[in-house]
Formats: structure tokens, C-alpha cells, sequence
């Protein structure tokens, strides 16, 4: 099984989480330190759940052009890292049996994730690509036709863009 390295927290991070076994609204009410924060809504399962975030200082989203977009197939994509620890998930339409190889390089260290319905299908992270070594590659064989999710990411504090290709064959 591959692990989904997006998925958990990493040193330094603060985390709340809030049960799924009580019944009616929950909340969290927590006190921070000035400064700049970046709230990330995630569950344990594929139930969508409406969530509602207040402040009493104002809240921004953050802009993420990359987000949700049709991954072409067989030509070199840019895409930015908009904030530190900032993936970026592209649509990915395959039919069963196509080969795919996913390759993702930048300055900063790259990760991959392909998931199908949240299922991790693919990871990789290091492959000794690129400049500095750090890029990431990762082959598989679509099961299913159906959209895949690639998810690229970076574990650095970086600001950067990278590159990303989705090799399609058969």
C-alpha cells in the first residue's frame, strides 16, 4: 500500500481535530499568537461536509490557479507553489488499461500522489530527477476509466513553480 504523504502532519504543525460521532454543530474555539496562519479543512473519509470558518480578524482565501484543472497529457505544464506546504491537485481523465508515467521537478522537492475516488493509487518523492535530485516519478496502469487525481506537492517552505508532465500511452 503507498502511503499519502499530504495526508499527515508534519513536525511543527498544530492540529485540531473534532469527532464525527456527535450529534448537531461542533466548534473549536482556539487563541493564537499574532501572526499569519493557514487553515486547512480535511476529514478521514469522502463524506462532503459543510464547514464554516468565523474570525474576529479578517480571513483570505488564498488563490490557486493550478486547483481542479485538466492536467494535459503529453506536454510540459507550469505550476506554482502558492504558499509554503501548497499542493496542487490536477484532473487526470484516463481510460482503463492506458499506461501513465507522471514526472514533477522544480527547485523545490517535489511529491506525487495519484488518487482514484480518494484511493491512493501512486506516490513517489526523490527519484534522483532533475538539478538537485529531488524530483519525482511514478508509473502505473489506469484499472479504471474514470478522472484521476494527481496531487503535487512540496514538503519545503518554498515559493516556487515546477513542472509537471503526464506521459499518456495506449
Amino acid at each position: 500500500d503507498s502511503v499519502d504523504p499530504f495526508r499527515s502532519g508534519s513536525e511543527g504543525d498544530t492540529q485540531w481535530y473534532i469527532d464525527d460521532l456527535a450529534e448537531g454543530g461542533e466548534e473549536i474555539l482556539a487563541t493564537l499568537d499574532p501572526g499569519t496562519y493557514q487553515v486547512v479543512i480535511g476529514g478521514f473519509t469522502d463524506t462532503i461536509t459543510d464547514v464554516e470558518i468565523t474570525s474576529a480578524n479578517p480571513l483570505r482565501l488564498f488563490a490557486d490557479v493550478e486547483e481542479g484543472q485538466t492536467l494535459p497529457t503529453n506536454q510540459i505544464v507550469e505550476g506554482d507553489f502558492d504558499w509554503p506546504r501548497d499542493t496542487d491537485q490536477w484532473e487526470l481523465p484516463l481510460t482503463a488499461g492506458q499506461k501513465v508515467t507522471i514526472t514533477a521537478d522544480g527547485i523545490s522537492d517535489t511529491v506525487l500522489v495519484v488518487r482514484l475516488d480518494d484511493v491512493v493509487i501512486a506516490t513517489s518523492d526523490d527519484e534522483g530527477l532533475g538539478l538537485f535530485g529531488t524530483g519525482s516519478q511514478l508509473t502505473f496502469t489506469a484499472g479504471d476509466t474514470a478522472t484521476y487525481m494527481v496531487e503535487v506537492g512540496t514538503f519545503d517552505q518554498t515559493r516556487w513553480g515546477y513542472l509537471i508532465l503526464a506521459d499518456v500511452a495506449g
